[in-house]
């Protein structure tokens, strides 16, 4: 029976890395899969892929959309354009409470006249579903008390990244 009971926390053990890189592999694509929509502007996309505490707080999907669309437009006036944003490899997976949780690096380049900006952030990936899917929130632009506001149940058990400073490249 002991021995039994010790063969099956091994094979646990063994298995625990294949469970958190089948996580790791989701997150990773289904976020990429979200900013992909953003420079493609399929601002519906990026609004089915943002968890739903954000959305209910921007007004629901239709306004978070138009307000997207907004955004958007008014930098392309000042000439400034998304070129590319990569999905670094998420962090480490956490149960907080019924929801899985990670934070996924982000890594962004903007044109604008003169020259590029390049900025490192991160998502929070969250699934309310075990793991099958996640939705994210853009957390390097949001304040902390706004996230803990909207997920309480975080606070003191999710350890956000300090903001990096965005690097700017004038044309020479």
């Amino acid at each position: 029976m002991k021995s039994a009971l010790l063969t099956l926390i091994a094979l646990g053990m063994l298995g625990a890395p294949a469970f958190a890189d089948a996580f790791t592999a989701t997150i990773k694509k289904e976020a990429q899969a979200c900013t992909d929509a953003l420079l493609a502007q399929k601002y519906d996309v990026v609004a089915d892929a943002t968890h739903a505490r954000v959305i209910e707080a921007a007004g629901g999907k239709d306004h978070m959309i138009e307000m997207i669309k907004t955004t958007m437009a008014k930098a392309e006036e000042k000439g400034i354009k998304m070129k590319s944003t990569e999905i670094g490899t998420p962090g480490d997976v956490t149960k907080i409470g019924a929801m899985t949780v990670s934070i996924v690096p982000k890594h962004t380049v903007m044109s604008f006249p003169g020259g590029k900006v390049s900025s490192d952030s991160a998502l929070l990936g969250i699934s309310d579903d075990d793991g099958k899917t996640f939705k994210f929130i853009e957390i390097g632009s949001m304040p902390k008390e706004q996230i803990e506001k909207l997920f309480p149940e975080f606070v003191g058990k999710l350890t956000l990244p300090e903001r990096k400073a965005p690097v700017v490249e004038k044309d020479q």
